[in-house]
């Protein structure tokens, strides 16, 4: 019976056939002989598995304390998902909380405090405190040191508790003081810490929880916005000492270093100040007077001194003279090896390239570049970390969006460089939430919006583009890359910036610790993984393809190529060789349904489920390959009559009179013939579901 109905079927869709044929003018259905234009397989290139990999040395996380302010328009639950209690303390090594910046006495103040108009050539950042004295205002206090239990009032009992945490308040009084944190009278509520752990309702903050894990802090001092009296500071002896008082404060506060983020050392422009050539020898300068003050402070302890460096190898010239003394005081050299190109950037090219790249707008912007400079100052790679972004940069094209496509610039203003010339993509990704800037996190949730992801195999970056719209990121599968590259060129690790970019909420709820603290259970960080190696990226999936399509053997290699086989939901993705042979590596463990999509331009999409990735995976095997049916013309995962209608729009054509597409070729033998609406009819009446399991 079954084979009846399928001859039924066949024969319906025959006389259909015949009766559509007979409403066009009569086709001679001569064959050419002309020659077939070969598709080259084109794809993502998986990165190659050492046989030994080791781990990387040192992961240095920046953490920002203004994130925390998120809310659910940049794809998180809501405010407070950003903070140090969603962070995964066994896989970094040092975080670096950001940020304090440099006021104009050289002393230090915390970043709520900056000038909302620093960027004005006349405007001068006036001393300030460290920390925010209230506790409403600003998420410091809550990330350095845990949930807050504001004192409205202060009895004896609470004014026992402040005095034990460094404060000075008299009961009944309304001001209290924090000498560590240059607070002084400020008002009420005092903001202690809540004791009493977990079973009371209190969370530890940053400080302590990274501590409790083996996990260094670090202050970072500076940064795009806050740099600008770096060059007088470091110039000026009683400036430097005002500098390193306040970092010894820092230091009693329970950081265990300090990290200069001075941008940039030298001649060079910074968001809102030029260096000089002088800068160079005063840099040394501070960072020797900073190891002899903490060597002296703290003669059992090593305190840190890590920098970071411009990955611009002109930037990094003036440092070669001084680097053995340099060296002899600082731990890490953090290269930026990010930032490469952005909203300034006149064709659209990659944040942070592997490797040059066939019409880069600077060829000197890339991994490759940075190390070669490295190396010829002389910086010792067991102490240098190169950079990686959980974030993207987008920028607006002229035109249709491609990699090295002319970029549309504009005037716009934003905080904290007030006006500036642009081509950043404040449509996709808004002013407000990301300036440009999108978390890795939020990218992978918009790539259905009409985004395609491509994959640059010379840069060993990917990057997706829209319409006009053009977007630079890192993803699993270039963390990978740029992971072996730092272990095969013996770097000390990886600077992350920042932290929360990759993580992703399994729920939109969590656990509160007071009014702020909110952690979260099921947080997934898969480019934090991707630089551990802590999931195994060891399996494969592999196998063979064969179209269910009549051909002659000297056309197999046109009709076997180039179906798509992804791993749905992930980035993995590769297409068929010439022999319909396909491979994905260093795929990582998965204990959930596995979903292998094999999809190819006017072929019915087979999608194959596996339970888990816990060992390799084929599908197919040379002698019995993986059918997939030809006749999906408009891809709605069905094969019907309104297929063959648009078969028949190009029958009887060959490549050059115009009319030929080869995607409908099945049979790749340069002519669109009954042969091909035969394929069709084979499946005729099927859908996705029909395919049988394997």
């Amino acid at each position: 019976m079954a084979l009846k109905n399928k001859i039924i079927r066949k024969l319906s869709a025959i006389t259909a056939v015949i009766y559509i044929l007979s409403t066009f003018a009569v086709y001679a259905f001569a064959e050419t002989d002309s020659a077939a234009s070969v598709i080259s397989p084109t794809g993502s290139t998986p990165a190659s598995k050492p046989a030994n990999r080791q781990a990387i040395r040192q992961v240095i996380g920046y953490i920002t304390q203004w994130d925390a302010w998120q809310d659910h328009k940049a794809g998180i639950p809501g405010q407070g998902a950003y903070t140090h209690l969603n962070i995964d303390m066994h896989k970094y090594s040092i975080l670096n909380y950001s940020s304090f910046g440099v006021a104009k006495d050289g002393s230090l103040h915390g970043g709520d405090y900056m000038h909302k108009n620093i960027y004005q050539a006349d405007v001068m950042q006036d001393p300030a405190p460290l920390i925010m004295y209230d506790p409403y205002s600003s998420w410091e206090q809550h990330i350095l040191f845990g949930t807050i239990d504001p004192v409205y009032y202060v009895n004896q009992e609470k004014a026992d508790a402040a005095k034990a945490q460094g404060f000075q308040v008299s009961v009944g009084g309304d001001t209290w003081s924090q000498p560590d944190w240059k607070v002084y009278n400020a008002p009420l509520p005092m903001p202690i810490h809540k004791t009493g752990g977990e079973a009371n309702g209190s969370a530890p903050g940053l400080l302590e929880l990274a501590h409790q894990n083996g996990v260094k802090v670090m202050a970072s001092v500076g940064g795009r916005s806050m740099s600008k009296h770096y060059p007088e500071m470091a110039a000026d002896p009683v400036k430097r000492q005002n500098f390193i008082n306040d970092c010894l404060l820092l230091l009693k506060i329970g950081f265990d270093g300090i990290d200069l983020d001075w941008e940039y050392v030298g001649p060079y422009d910074g968001m809102n100040f030029k260096g000089t050539d002088d800068d160079f020898q005063n840099y040394t300068i501070l960072v020797k007077e900073m190891r002899a003050a903490f060597d002296k402070a703290y003669p059992s302890k090593h305190i840190l001194i890590s920098s970071c460096f411009s990955a611009d190898y002109r930037k990094l010239e003036g440092f070669k003279p001084f680097v053995r003394d340099i060296d002899a005081s600082i731990d890490y050299y953090n290269m930026m090896t990010y930032d490469m190109n952005g909203g300034w950037s006149n064709i659209a090219g990659h944040n942070s390239p592997l490797h040059d790249y066939t019409g880069s707008e600077v060829n000197a912007f890339n991994w490759d570049r940075c190390l070669q400079a490295v190396k010829e100052v002389g910086m010792p790679l067991n102490k240098v970390n190169f950079g990686v972004s959980f974030y993207g940069r987008g920028v607006i094209c002229q035109s249709a969006a491609a990699l090295n496509a002319p970029t549309l610039k504009r005037q716009d203003t934003v905080r904290p460089d007030g006006p500036i010339t642009t081509c950043a993509d404040f449509t996709n990704w808004p002013k407000d939430i990301f300036d440009g800037t999108p978390s890795y996190s939020y990218i992978k949730q918009q790539m259905s919006n009409g985004w395609t992801r491509k994959w640059d195999n010379q840069a060993k970056v990917p990057y997706m583009v829209k319409d006009n719209y053009f977007l630079s990121y890192d993803d699993v599968q270039s963390i990978q890359h740029k992971s072996q590259y730092v272990v095969e060129n013996n770097l000390a690790g990886i600077i992350v910036r920042q932290v929360f970019g990759d993580l992703e909420f399994g729920s939109s709820t969590g656990t509160y610790y007071g009014n702020r603290l909110i952690k979260y259970p099921n947080v997934k960080h898969e480019l934090l993984d991707a630089i551990n190696f802590t999931t195994p990226l060891q399996y494969k999936v592999s196998g063979y393809v064969n179209p269910d399509v009549t051909y002659a053997d000297s056309d197999a290699d046109k009709v076997k190529s180039g179906f798509k086989v992804e791993i749905s939901g992930t980035f993995y993705s590769t297409v068929t060789d010439t022999n319909g042979y396909f491979e994905i590596n260093n795929l990582p463990v998965s204990t959930s349904q596995v979903n292998i999509k094999i999809s190819k331009t006017n072929y019915l999409a087979r999608t194959i489920s596996r339970a888990s990735i816990t060992n390799n995976i084929q599908i197919g095997t040379s002698i019995a390959p993986t059918s997939v049916w030809a006749g999906d013309m408009d891809q709605n995962g069905a094969i019907n009559m309104a297929d063959i209608v648009k078969l028949i729009d190009t029958f009887n054509s060959a490549p050059g009179d115009g009319k030929y597409v080869e995607a409908n070729d099945f049979n790749a033998d340069n002519a669109i013939n009954m042969a091909d609406i035969i394929t069709i009819i084979d499946h005729y009446n099927t859908t996705s579901s029909n395919y049988p399991n394997i």
